[in-house]
């Protein structure tokens, strides 16, 4: 279990504020990355059987268009199943 924690500091300065709570399989901060913008979240982990991946930008990137050309591809290829006439 990981729990995100936002930086509100409005009151005081660094203070956190839990925001959500992911379980196995979750994925987190894919907006940051795609945006090149800095991250708005502290994570925290509750045990120690936690495994927290990290992927630069370029990976990132590698992996989603690996998935897109997948899926386009499996369309295509319905597509081709269908008669046109």
């Amino acid at each position: 279990m990981v729990n995100i924690f936002k930086d509100e500091g409005y009151d005081q300065p660094g203070e956190l504020i839990e925001t959500r709570t992911l379980y196995a399989g979750s994925a987190l901060g894919e907006v940051a990355i795609l945006a090149e913008c800095k991250r708005t979240a502290t994570v925290t982990v509750k045990s120690k059987k936690v495994k927290l991946w990290t992927l630069d930008k370029r990976t990132f990137e590698n992996i989603i268009c690996y998935f897109v050309m997948e899926k386009r591809d499996f369309h295509l290829e319905s597509l081709e199943e269908i008669p046109i006439f």
